[in-house]
């Protein structure tokens, strides 16, 4: 997350003044930062009995280090490995805050048959107060609905966010949010930092990664991203090898066989969780997503060789390379940030005194450069390089919302009738009239009403 934060940092300017920060992070977190004055009093400061308050949680006075809204505090995946074994958990040595919990949840949740790792994460999300209820759903079934659990897990905003499904019988599933980015300028940047994200968590489970790092460390990361030019001037804690030299093995769970022989011709059991070493060290954003001598090969390869090993078709390929293209030049400081462009064009404006204030002149011709950049009526190489923003006109927008009503049947069969004849379908099906199954070949081209 904290990575991601950098490099898509978009927000140098606040009231009026240019900051010596790039991102809105940790303004974002003062702002809906609720905590009473003893919670946020520091390590060892005593309590004073007055700051007591009953209809508080804690009574308003356990220590909270952070603001509700913040970085990740510790990791909630519990190895079955170490659960087959009976052995200690070998990620808890990475969770290495003090974490602050509600013992009574807590202690709720292990009996129920929770594991300690994600008893203790929601434990430390009901360390804190509700924000918000509402009053028609205050007397919602718990054992249906989810309301009651949602306005605390839904208040705690982390750059990292683990979403249960919203409700008992929802058709959504669970989800983790990935919450550090930074909107951009174009719909295309943000295409690219989405799509970015989507591929590394896929390649990271297909390939079976480690990227996990002491938690203090992705604190320590976090502070260095929000500082002005982090992209070319900072250095991150990453791992040095995405594929531990360790591991803890597993033996095949319930129903599973091992997943074939090592080379020597023994057992090759699948390999689930690593015990924690030192295997990381600090690199520059152009390393860790473009790769470092010969032991790590960066985060944009190995989004390229996930993409190699599915198999995907070569439009969507010629796609995506485009977005991988733009963060790895952007993680070189070839391109620069939304932040760094905003500071360029506010230093070179004629009413810019150098005095880090952003006079309603300059405000103004900074937002019309940014909205015509994002319409592709301004070009901005600085940012986007060769890529082309298609211009965005009014009669392109589509002002019907989208509806899942069922359509008539005669309606579908006629539309799906229309757009089947359009020309790059009709040479797809025409190319399927090859096939030496002469069953299939009639009936694709019975379907398109294709001949010859």
């Amino acid at each position: 997350a904290p990575i991601m934060l950098a490099l898509t940092a978009a927000t140098p300017v606040f009231k009026g003044r240019l900051l010596d920060t790039d991102c809105r992070w940790d303004i974002v977190a003062q702002s809906v930062d609720d905590r009473t004055p003893a919670e946020r009093r520091g390590p060892g400061e005593p309590v004073k009995e007055a700051d007591r308050d009953p209809l508080l949680v804690g009574e308003g006075v356990r220590r909270l280090p952070k603001s509700r809204y913040g970085s990740i505090s510790h990791y909630i995946y519990s190895c079955p490995a170490a659960r087959k074994l009976n052995m200690h958990n070998p990620l808890d040595a990475l969770s290495d805050l003090d974490v602050e919990v509600d013992g009574e949840a807590k202690a709720a949740l292990l009996e129920a048959g929770v594991d300690e790792a994600l008893a203790r994460h929601i434990a430390f999300n009901f360390s804190r107060d509700p924000l918000v209820m509402y009053q028609e759903r205050m007397g919602v079934d718990d054992d249906k609905e989810t309301d009651h659990f949602e306005t605390i897990q839904g208040s705690n905003w982390n750059t990292v966010r683990w979403k249960p499904p919203p409700a008992m019988n929802s058709e959504i599933g669970w989800r983790t949010e990935f919450r550090s980015m930074e909107v951009q300028l174009t719909d295309f940047e943000n295409a690219a930092f989405t799509v970015f994200v989507m591929l590394a968590t896929r390649a990271i489970l297909a390939f079976d990664l480690d990227l996990l790092l002491p938690i203090s460390k992705v604190d320590a990361n976090m502070a260095r991203a929000h500082r002005r030019g982090a992209v070319t001037g900072e250095k991150f804690f990453f791992r040095k090898h995405l594929v531990p030299p360790s591991v803890l093995e597993e033996a095949p769970c319930d129903g599973e066989e091992s997943h074939g022989e090592s080379a020597n011709g023994g057992d090759h059991r699948r390999t689930i969780c690593a015990p924690f070493d030192r295997d990381f060290e600090e690199m520059s954003l152009a390393e860790i997503f473009n790769g470092k001598g010969d032991y790590f090969p960066g985060l944009i390869p190995v989004c390229q060789a996930y993409i190699e090993s599915i198999g995907m078709d070569a439009t969507t390929t010629f796609e995506v390379n485009r977005y991988l293209k733009l963060i790895a030049m952007r993680a070189s400081g070839r391109l620069l940030t939304n932040a760094a462009w905003a500071r360029r064009f506010i230093a070179a404006h004629p009413d810019y005194l150098s005095d880090s204030v952003v006079a309603p002149t300059i405000a103004h011709d900074l937002m019309v450069a940014s909205h015509e950049i994002g319409l592709g009526r301004r070009t901005c190489k600085e940012v986007l390089g060769e890529v082309t923003i298609e211009p965005i006109v009014p009669m392109d927008a589509w002002d019907i919302k989208l509806d899942a009503k069922p359509v008539d049947r005669d309606k579908r069969n006629w539309l799906i009738a229309q757009y089947s004849r359009r020309t790059p379908f009709i040479q797809r099906i025409r190319s399927y009239a090859h096939t030496s199954d002469e069953g299939l070949r009639q009936e694709v081209l019975r379907v398109a009403g294709v001949t010859g």
